[in-house]
């Protein structure tokens, strides 16, 4: 067994950032069944092309949900989903997640804080 499966076996309880990933969907009121998917996402070692099909299927869905909620949402609510994304991106840089998975977490932070960050700019 390699090295990277043996450390993606033994994380057997929920890792913390995914939880606070899935919270911050949850308040976009991203759907359950998405959550669970994300959630088995964390396990997906070996079929990279099923891996990859994932992510991008995520990353749509994120953005079609963060585009979506950017026009309702008030410049408060923007700030605080602003802040709860920023510091998971901390969080994501110092955990034992692999690489890989680190990498597209990023991916998808730093698009939607974009996003966010120039909805807050149309709004001053």
């Amino acid at each position: 067994m390699s090295e990277k499966k043996r450390m993606i076996i033994s994380i057997d309880k929920p890792l913390h950032d995914e939880a606070i990933l899935i919270s911050a969907l949850e308040k976009i009121k991203i759907s359950k069944l998405f959550r669970k998917a994300l959630t088995l996402y964390f396990n997906i070692t070996k079929d990279v092309g099923a891996e990859e099909a994932f992510k991008t299927a995520l990353m749509d869905e994120v953005a079609e949900i963060v585009r979506s909620k950017l026009n309702e949402w008030n410049e408060e609510k923007l700030q605080a989903f602003y802040k709860v994304l920023d510091s998971l991106k901390y969080k994501i840089q110092n955990s034992p997640i692999p690489d890989t998975h680190l990498n597209f977490l990023k991916k998808i932070l730093l698009e939607n804080l974009n996003l966010i960050e120039e909805k807050l700019n149309e709004k001053k």
